[in-house]
C-alpha cells in the first residue's frame, strides 16, 4: 500500500512540474546558470588531463580501500 501512495506522489509532482514548467523556465531554471562550466575552465587549466589523471588515481585508490575494508 505504501508504494501506491509513493506512485501517487510521483505522478502528482510530475503533473505539477509539467504545468508550471513555462513559469520555471523563464525564472527559476535560469538562476545560477553560468554557461558551459568545466573544471579546467573553472581552475584556468589549459590541459584537462591535469584534472583527469589525479581524479582517476583517486577513484582507483578509493575503490581499493573500499574493497580492502569490505565496505
Amino acid at each position: 500500500m505504501d508504494s501506491f501512495w509513493g506512485l501517487i506522489g510521483i505522478f502528482t509532482g510530475a503533473l505539477i512540474y509539467g504545468e508550471l514548467y513555462n513559469t520555471f523556465r523563464v525564472s527559476l531554471l535560469k538562476t545560477g546558470y553560468m554557461g558551459k562550466m568545466t573544471f579546467p575552465i573553472l581552475f584556468d587549466i589549459l590541459n584537462p588531463w591535469i584534472i583527469i589523471i589525479p581524479f582517476v588515481v583517486f577513484v582507483l585508490i578509493l575503490f581499493f580501500v573500499l574493497e580492502k575494508f569490505k565496505l
